[in-house]
């Protein structure tokens, strides 16, 4: 509960803030029902990643208090998000959360059995990283929002690019990357740490500076 209760006061408090401030600048103050409804505009990733985190504790909580597997509440939870986003119709953003949560409960789980270190550990080490990096450089040349619309994919190719497992796996492979090079060169902590401290600070405001200096209209982010 402490969890949850953190997470709203970090994610979803500053994405009601300030969405309802924007909405007063470019005097539409309705934006706030419009964003939550249709959470897929505006700072979607405030929205979504309280929800993700807030299923992720109480799959947590029923895991430790009736001594289940955590993969097992895992799933569970995972089939109740996806009965909840068949049922919002297309709203609250449910279908990308649905997604992400995925994404959430698989990079928990590498990191709990450590896989990034089992793999830098291994005397393989140097070839398993090559062929990490390579695999990223070839699946991201790959990577497109609208593969049907792109005259490089062959046509057996754009029914692959066009999946989620698909995406999931560049994601992974660019995550990896940019972990293990930085496990190489032993700076990970200095580096990551420094940024992941302000990430969620930038994604929040550069989207308004953008605005001011460039005077960009569009609330889309």
């Amino acid at each position: 509960m402490d969890v949850v209760i953190r997470r709203f006061k970090q994610l979803l408090i500053p994405f009601i803030l300030i969405t309802i401030i924007w909405g007063f600048i470019v005097s539409e103050p309705t934006m706030i029902f419009t964003t939550i409804f249709h959470s897929g505009n505006g700072y979607w990733f405030l929205w979504d990643l309280f929800w993700i985190c807030g299923f992720f504790s109480v799959a947590c909580y029923f895991s430790s208090k009736f001594k289940i597997s955590q993969i097992a509440t895992f799933l569970v939870v995972f089939v109740f998000i996806r009965l909840i986003k068949e049922l919002s119709g297309g709203y609250f953003d449910a279908e990308r959360i649905f997604t992400l949560y995925f994404v959430y409960v698989l990079g928990y789980l590498i990191n709990k059995y450590k896989v990034l270190t089992q793999i830098t550990e291994s005397k393989y080490r140097l070839f398993a990283i090559f062929c990490i990096i390579i695999s990223f450089i070839l699946t991201s040349f790959l990577w497109s929002l609208s593969p049907d619309n792109c005259p490089l994919y062959p046509i057996s190719l754009s029914s692959i690019v066009n999946t989620l497992p698909f995406r999931v796996l560049v994601s992974l492979l660019g995550c990896f990357s940019i972990l293990l090079i930085f496990f190489i060169n032993d700076r990970r902590n200095l580096i990551l740490n420094s940024v992941g401290t302000c990430s969620l600070g930038l994604y929040v405001v550069h989207m308004r500076v953008l605005d001011v200096f460039c005077n960009i209209n569009s609330f889309s982010i």
